[in-house]
């Protein structure tokens, strides 16, 4: 008898052969050879004698002696699964069930998965590529925020995809894209309970309800949260330098305590009706943010002065209210058109409170309250025609406008209307062959900005062109070059001089231009085999005379304005890997991300910065129990705009769960030896205002988090779905 064991999914089966049917199986099959009949019927034979052989060997022993019996014992066969596989448009990873059940949201899935590619932090729920370039979130093609994904049923994720500037429509321009892919509902859905809490760093907690039900082609999804924010070691040290023309002040204000609370309450319900042909999804949404509490206090000391140490207290609340509503429509049409729409209305009302005082004699107390009507609306139709499978040729035309009316009350009364407004016409094109894709995109734009009857209008081009190389499932390579132009903020753009402190003032400046950029991207992805994956890369951005901060005289030189203007270059150069090592069946995995960059800047902020730094973490997987630990060394970082170079704390943590069935419970301990709130500080020098920059927030000193998820499911799924979370308010115009 030849027996030979298969191992398939993780499934074992025996076949038994007896020896002379197995020599006739042979011999039949090189007669069906020698006859010249064709392959797919004599494996269809084949495989009908191999099924009857079997069946008939109960029945062998009856008819032969037991010494025409033949014993063969062949190696075992063991079949694993690819989970990690690169094509010219995309790299697709796909979870292992124990990291699906130890995750309690997206982010923490993407992070747990070790994806050379990414960089996820499920403390600030961000998601980066290696670079450190943003990394737009999607689900099932659909756009999500990571409020979106906090509600996601991790058992539903069938595999991530990661994307290098996706043509597709409906990643609506995405430079950089994940996209996860999960499971559809035929009816019923399932509900998530979330909550998550900080505690020894002050206190933060967030709740929130999830809940997706279906009906055939339509969805439902509602998401309520409330998230609470404690703290009373929330504030700023300074030491600020002014060479006035009567002689340098040096300014120390030295922060003691706060109190800070603050409360938001998001609520999004979506509807969406889908087939294989179309998607038309309509969101709306509402939040509520108030920052009620918000005061910090401390002392003052003046030198020169008669060394009398003087008191102060800056308190800053604010509340606002967002209403939104966005549209996601897609249509596949006949002949490999398909046809794209993405129309969004946000209206947001705030009003926000400033107040400043000191007990210097005869100083000023500061008041700076404003009043705020923000409304933002977008229109983008996308027409894209596919030939032949290979070429694709799309035209896009966007139109996207905000208009802010801005009250200041106190202080320094002001009223400012403010309205920019983008129209753009994109035509593009895509080579798609099966190892190879190139992109090219050209884009003329116009902007139209408006602030209190001063008028800048702007047109200009942003090219794109990109190429992706994978000459196996291994093998991925990437290279792009991107000129566009950037916007200032809006507040940047307003005349409003308001007061900060005694000798600082700071307005705005109508009249600042747009800049152009240009980026350069190359990366290598190598996948040699589920155990271990690396990505390496390289690159390149400038900005060409950007708008930057600048401080000069103000009243006759007895203090200083900060303000805006366009003057030099910015240019930014990163060199880094993240590699991943994969041990045990995936029960270990050890991550490592070191890098270097170099940033320049010229003009008005004359700095050149070197950086090195990096991260390392490991994880392990035993039963329904996981440990993570991690490692961050210092941050810093030399800002474009603003020429601060700010230095980070390093940090580390541990972090163990236990997850089965619906349960998921997580805790973990953030910088366990350090007690200490100062984690940053940040320095600026020009000549004539200099400052030191100590802040203070709990981010790198200990803090224990407990997090805990509860998700049950009802009805029947399909294929996959997605997730929707709260909305985005508009751009503020405030100072």
């Amino acid at each position: 008898m030849t027996m030979r064991t298969l191992t398939l999914q993780g499934r074992r089966a025996i076949v038994c052969i007896p020896y002379s049917h197995l020599t006739t199986f042979l011999f039949m099959k090189k007669m069906l050879h020698y006859l010249h009949v064709p392959l797919f019927p004599s494996r269809i034979i084949g495989s009908i004698l191999l099924t009857a052989a079997c069946a008939a060997w109960p029945l062998a022993p009856l008819a032969q002696e037991k010494g025409d019996t033949a014993t063969v014992d062949l190696k075992e066969v063991v079949v694993e699964g690819q989970m990690q596989r690169a094509t010219a448009e995309k790299v697709t990873y796909k979870p292992s069930t124990r990291v699906k059940n130890a995750s309690q949201n997206a982010i923490e899935l993407l992070k747990r998965m070790a994806i050379s590619q990414l960089n996820a932090d499920d403390v600030a729920m961000t998601v980066k590529t290696a670079a450190g370039e943003d990394v737009s979130l999607f689900i099932n093609y659909a756009p999500a925020t990571p409020e979106d994904i906090q509600g996601m049923r991790m058992s539903d994720v069938r595999s991530v995809e990661y994307l290098d500037f996706p043509t597709d429509p409906r990643f609506r321009g995405a430079r950089h894209a994940v996209n996860i892919i999960v499971q559809e509902y035929e009816y019923g859905g399932y509900t998530k309970i979330s909550d998550r809490q900080f505690l020894l760093q002050d206190f933060s907690n967030q709740a929130s309800p999830f809940s997706k039900s279906a009906f055939r082609k339509m969805t439902y999804d509602l998401y309520v949260a409330a998230n609470n924010v404690s703290s009373s070691h929330l504030g700023q040290s300074q030491t600020t330098t002014f060479s006035l023309p009567s002689g340098d002040v040096t300014r120390k204000q030295e922060f003691l305590s706060s109190d800070f609370k603050h409360v938001s309450i998001p609520a999004t319900f979506r509807a969406v009706y889908s087939t294989d042909r179309l998607r038309i999804s309509n969101t709306i949404g509402y939040s509520f943010n108030d920052r009620y509490r918000s005061k910090s206090e401390g002392r003052l000391l003046f030198e020169p002065a008669n060394g009398a140490d003087y008191t102060y207290e800056d308190n800053t609340p604010y509340v606002s209210s967002t209403l939104s509503w966005k549209g996601d429509y897609y249509f596949s049409l006949p002949k490999g058109w398909s046809l794209t729409a993405d129309p969004s209305f946000v209206y947001t009302h705030r009003n926000s409170y400033s107040s400043y005082s000191t007990s210097v004699p005869g100083s000023d107390h500061i008041v700076n309250d404003a009043r705020e009507n923000a409304y933002q609306a977008r229109l983008g139709v996308n027409a894209r025609k596919v030939f032949n499978g290979i070429h694709t040729l799309s035209a896009d035309v966007s139109g996207e406008g905000s208009i802010n009316d801005v009250r200041y009350y106190g202080s320094s009364p002001y009223d400012s209307d403010f309205s920019s407004y983008i129209i753009s016409s994109e035509i593009g094109y895509t080579l798609g062959l099966q190892k190879f894709r190139l992109d090219a995109s050209v884009t003329l734009a116009g902007n139209f900005i408006k602030t209190n009857g001063e008028k800048y209008n702007d047109l200009y081009p942003v090219i794109h062109l990109s190429g992706t190389y994978a000459p196996t499932q291994k093998n991925y390579m990437s290279l792009s070059l991107n000129y566009g132009t950037s916007s200032p903020q809006i507040a940047e753009h307003s005349p409003n001089v308001i007061q900060v402190n005694e000798l600082l003032f700071r307005t705005g400046n109508p009249l600042i231009k747009n800049n152009r950029y240009l980026g350069a991207n190359a990366n290598y992805t190598f996948l040699p085999s589920n155990k271990f994956s690396v990505t390496a890369y390289a690159s390149y951005y400038g900005s060409y005379n950007r708008a930057v901060t600048t401080y000069e005289l103000y009243d006759n030189g007895r203090g200083v304005i900060r303000s805006y203007r366009n003057s030099g270059d910015f240019t930014v150069l990163n060199f880094g890997v993240n590699a991943v090592l994969r041990l045990f069946g995936n029960s270990l995995i050890f991550q490592a991300s070191p890098y270097f960059g170099r940033s320049i800047s010229t003009g008005y902020i004359d700095d050149s910065k070197n950086v090195f730094a990096g991260t390392i973490a490991g994880q392990y997987y035993i039963g329904n129990f996981n440990i993570i630990v991690g490692y961050t060394t210092r941050y810093h970082n030399l800002y474009e705009k603003t020429g601060v170079y700010l230095t980070n704390r390093s940090s580390y943590y541990l972090q163990a769960g236990w997850s089965k069935n619906s349960w998921n419970l997580s805790v973990s301990v953030h910088n366990p030896f350090r007690s200490r709130y100062d984690g940053s500080w940040a320095e600026l020098h020009t000549p004539i205002y200099s400052v030191l920059t100590t802040t203070f927030n709990g981010n790198y000193r200990r803090a224990l988090g407990l997090s805990a998820t509860y998700t049950f499911g009802y009805g029947k799924k399909v294929s996959r779905g997605d997730e929707v979370g709260s909305q985005s308010d508009a751009g503020s115009a405030i100072m």
